[in-house]
């Protein structure tokens, strides 16, 4: 009777034991799955952070291809409107030489004419 009343407190001991372990690997188990459900939620932000991020990138990344087709547009302009005024500047200066010219010509008929008097100037339209 002594040997089953101490094989029952051992049966008990380990029971005890058992018990303990089974509960502690259910909790062990809810942890891991706690911390599975963490891993996933970090994993959806991480995606939807990378994402964002790379929709943030293709918009930087268009909005720099336009800001330099502005640039390229405005250094367009810039060299026709430095053409159009190398034009400008040339045509003036001929128009200049052209009006020099003539007030040369005119000059050089006014002291042909300042010599002659008006009957010389008539004989000469008969002529």
């Amino acid at each position: 009777e002594a040997a089953a009343d101490r094989a029952q407190e051992e049966l008990g001991r380990h029971s005890g034991a058992l018990e303990a372990a089974e509960t502690r690997t259910k909790e062990l188990e809810a942890e891991f799955e706690r911390l599975r459900a963490r891993e996933k939620a970090i994993e959806a932000n991480a995606r939807g952070d990378i994402q964002l991020l790379a929709r943030e990138l293709r918009e930087g990344q268009a909005q720099l291809a336009q800001s330099e087709a502005l640039r390229q547009r405005a250094e367009a302009s810039l060299a026709q409107a430095g053409e159009s005024s190398k034009e400008k500047e040339v045509q003036s200066r001929s128009e200049d030489a052209a009006f020099s010219v003539v007030v040369q010509e005119a000059e050089a008929l006014r002291r042909q004419l300042q010599g002659c008097s008006l009957e010389q100037l008539g004989q000469g339209e008969e002529a």
